[in-house]
This record gives structure tokens, sequence and C-alpha cells, in this order.
């Protein structure tokens, strides 16, 4: 079974890789920020590569990252959006939602490896 960490990283992976092919195709509503939307798609993709191997506390910066595109998404299409804004409009939103139920997340641990229960002997 996955864990969130690792799923939370896949989806802000596809988000970003989803804006970003998107913005540059000019088939988006992010045009309010001219080359700063696809900037924030890369730095998307790059903080999504770094939760992999980093820090919990690289999953916040995602979320907010993934906030600011799918706000900026929303303003900018329009009642007439293409169905593609509305896949990335939903991988933004599970991205965010995914990026901070991750930085929080405890693993818990199984009763036989705790470390309280060693073993016995004699």
């Amino acid at each position: 079974m996955a864990k969130i960490p690792t799923v939370a990283s896949a989806v802000g992976f596809v988000a970003g890789l989803m804006t970003l092919a998107l913005s540059l195709l000019g088939r988006t509503g992010i045009q309010h920020w001219g080359v700063l939307g696809p900037i924030l798609a890369a730095l998307l993709l790059a903080d999504s590569a770094l939760t992999v191997v980093g820090p919990k506390a690289l999953f916040y910066p995602m979320a907010l990252i993934s906030a600011l595109l799918g706000a900026d998404e929303w303003a900018g299409s329009g009642p007439g959006a293409a169905p593609g804004e509305y896949m990335l409009l939903a991988a933004l939103g599970v991205t965010v939602v995914l990026a901070i139920y991750a930085a929080r997340f405890e693993p818990a641990v199984s009763e036989e490896s705790h470390p309280m229960n060693l073993p016995v002997f004699g």
C-alpha cells in the first residue's frame, strides 16, 4: 500500500506537469501572471520531486503553490472552460489537500515493531 506522502508527491508532480504543459500551450486560464504561471508550475514540479527524499516541511510550499495556481486558474477560466482546465483544477485541489495531510502525517507504529517492545532474554 502506498504511503500518503508518496501519493501526495506523485499527485503534485502530475498537477505541476499538467499546469506547465497547459500554460505553455496556452490552453489554460493562467494568463494573469504572464511568465509567473509557468515558473510556479516548474516550482511545483521541483518541490513535489524534492518531497520524495526531503523533509516533510516541503509539503507546505507545495500546498501553497498549488493553491495559488488553482486560484488563478479558477479566476481565469470562465464558463466556457475546456475539460482540461477542470481536470487541472481538480488535480490542484487534490494536491492542496494531500500536501497538507502529508505534512501532518505521522505513521502509526505497529505493536511488534514498537521500540518499547524489547525482547526478553533469560
